[in-house]
């Protein structure tokens, strides 16, 4: 019998491999195309490009949050992405599979 921690690991390695992203490294950026995704650690930083193309500060995300999901109704990213900390983000949904990428 498996218990809840064998079951979950299990069905994450079936979602696609977590990402990993160093301080500073981007996630994606607005207007691109992938998924959306689960911040698992860490901290990251949501941006949206100003009229004269300067990033303005958007949002964070941590621990728990979800990223990217407007791309699931839109088609593409809203927002550009950067890590702040490390961080560690699983796919989402959790209950499909990810599909682009």
């Amino acid at each position: 019998r498996q218990d809840a921690a064998d079951l979950a690991v299990q069905h994450a390695n079936e979602l696609g491999p977590a990402r990993h992203l160093d301080a500073g490294q981007p996630l994606y950026a607005a207007g691109s195309t992938g998924q959306a995704w689960r911040v698992t650690d860490g901290v990251i930083r949501l941006d949206h490009a100003g009229q004269a193309g300067e990033h303005r500060f958007a949002s964070l995300a941590i621990a728990g949050d979800i990223v990217g999901c407007e791309t699931l109704l839109f088609g593409s990213y809203t927002f550009d992405a950067t890590a702040l900390t490390p961080c560690r983000l699983q796919p989402w949904p959790e209950g499909d599979t990810a599909t682009s990428g």
